[in-house]
């Protein structure tokens, strides 16, 4: 018995490759189905390596660095594998696997166990694969990790799933990426192996199993007859027929040329590029393999305006249609990169003249601020910038103006002028009473310590109207001129 037909036995006496009427998540029925969260004990892990160590030795004998086993059901696959490799073939391979999400402590990073190195020769090691989405992730993570080499993808049973294209799910991969794929078991030899054999006293494949199994994997062989777009009265010449360029562009998913576009689009005019083009385009990195426009609009519609859509809560965003919870911490993440990169670019020692100076150093103190927000600008006699210090954050209605924190900050910057600026979230300007009243007696008791009050700003957000080259960001003005005096 080879080790394929061994590990066919083993998966129908562990319960994971099992006979009947089912349906996929794509909706298809079929005969059997494969659920490698059966395996449980010890011992079945053990034995799962040495049919990944087997096909891995019999088809990958030398030229491979590291074993990958994506999060998170490869993880137990290539651990199994490095493990069973050593002990019966002396190989001792590096191995490594992700996590879903990226570890802002300890080592940091998404990736854990070995740390693949430019040129290194990668395995990925996987269960099943229907659609493919976990590898071309797979793939992609690795574009951000080092200049690897993806040598070849192991699974346990090649099922024979069609892809989006007229050929199977691995065959797309092998085309897409120029990756070998190696099943440990293919579907076929299942069939004919387990054919009216008795395993523990059952026949698990009689003749009628046979029929059905024989007439799935036709179907989902059988070629999908598509419309091939028109030029010029012909028609395209199917993918069989181009050359290994064109066969590359041929095998790009449905989006990846408007994707292009976009992007060309995007860096040529950045400054001019729609707000729901920039979200749809933001959403290229969450959404991999999904068109993200109808996204990038139903988010824009309900919020109003992307600065809505910066400032909505992560739940709220959620409740969108597409919208998962990668998508919502990508729009977080931008907007708090957005608010430090501006307060990044405040620089002490900047001179600031006037009113428009003030503006301009402490705008981004009050980006994307769901509460009134307290900021003051401290500078020396000649108006040289010394700090920008954030002294509170109160309610969406208020927050507390105290003499005695300013008077702090600015004593301990050793200023002689300083600006004030808060913010109302109810987008009036006006000052209101107690906003007149505070400065006006503030004013006086700064000027005893030898601090001047050169002005008081009120910020509001701006709804309409962003200007070039701050698109990204919910965009704050300056409402009332000085309200001194």
């Amino acid at each position: 018995m080879t080790y394929q037909e061994e590990f066919i036995t083993f998966m129908v006496r562990a319960g994971v490759l099992t006979f009947g009427d089912f349906t996929t998540k794509s909706g298809r029925r079929t005969p059997y189905f494969i659920n490698t969260g059966n395996y449980k004990t010890g011992a079945q892990a053990a034995k799962l390596g040495d049919y990944y160590a087997a096909c891995i030795q019999q088809n990958l004998p030398d030229g491979v660095d590291c074993l990958f086993g994506p999060a998170y059901k490869g993880i137990p696959l290539a651990v199994s594998a490095a493990a069973s490799l050593y002990r019966n073939y002396g190989r001792d391979l590096p191995y490594c696997f992700n996590r879903k999400e990226a570890k802002d402590h300890g080592e940091g990073g998404v990736m854990v166990g070995c740390k693949p190195q430019d040129g290194d020769r990668v395995v990925i090691v996987e269960d099943v694969v229907t659609a493919g989405t976990a590898v071309r992730e797979s793939i992609e993570l690795f574009q951000h990790v080092a200049d690897v080499k993806m040598r070849a993808l192991i699974v346990s049973v090649d099922r024979m799933e069609r892809g989006t294209r007229a050929c199977s799910t691995l065959d797309e991969l092998r085309e897409d990426y120029g990756i070998a794929v190696y099943p440990s078991s293919p579907s076929g030899r299942s069939v004919a192996f387990l054919h009216n054999r008795e395993l523990d006293g059952r026949v698990y494949i009689d003749d009628e199993m046979k029929g059905r199994m024989e007439a799935y994997l036709e179907q989902v062989r059988r070629p999908v007859r598509a419309v091939a777009p028109r030029t010029g009265g012909r028609r395209m010449p199917s993918s069989a027929c181009l050359n290994p360029q064109e066969r590359r562009s041929s095998a790009m998913g449905p989006h990846d040329g408007h994707r292009q576009r976009l992007k060309t689009e995007f860096l040529a005019r950045p400054d001019s590029f729609p707000d729901h083009k920039l979200l749809e385009l933001l959403f290229f990195y969450a959404n991999p393999r999904s068109d993200t426009n109808p996204l990038a609009h139903e988010l824009i519609d309900r919020f109003g305006s992307l600065a809505g859509v910066l400032d909505a809560p992560p739940e709220e965003l959620c409740k969108v249609k597409g919208m998962g919870k990668h998508g919502a911490v990508l729009l977080k993440t931008v907007k708090e990169l957005s608010g430090r990169y501006l307060t990044a670019r405040t620089r002490v020692d900047d001179i600031a003249r006037n009113s428009r100076d003030y503006y301009q150093l402490l705008r981004p103190y009050f980006f994307g601020a769901r509460n009134e927000l307290l900021c003051l600008l401290c500078m020396d006699g000649k108006h040289k910038v010394l700090g920008i210090r954030r002294l509170g954050e109160g309610n969406v209605n208020a927050v507390a103006i105290t003499t005695r924190l300013i008077t702090e900050a600015a004593l301990a910057l050793n200023a002689a002028a300083v600006v004030l600026a808060h913010n109302h979230v109810s987008g009036i300007a006006f000052p209101s009473e107690d906003d007149i009243a505070t400065t006006r007696s503030l004013a006086p008791f700064l000027a005893k310590l030898g601090v001047e009050l050169v002005d008081h700003l009120i910020f509001v957000a701006r709804r309409h109207g962003v200007s070039p080259g701050q698109r990204l960001l919910p965009a704050v003005k300056r409402a009332g001129s000085k309200i001194l005096g």
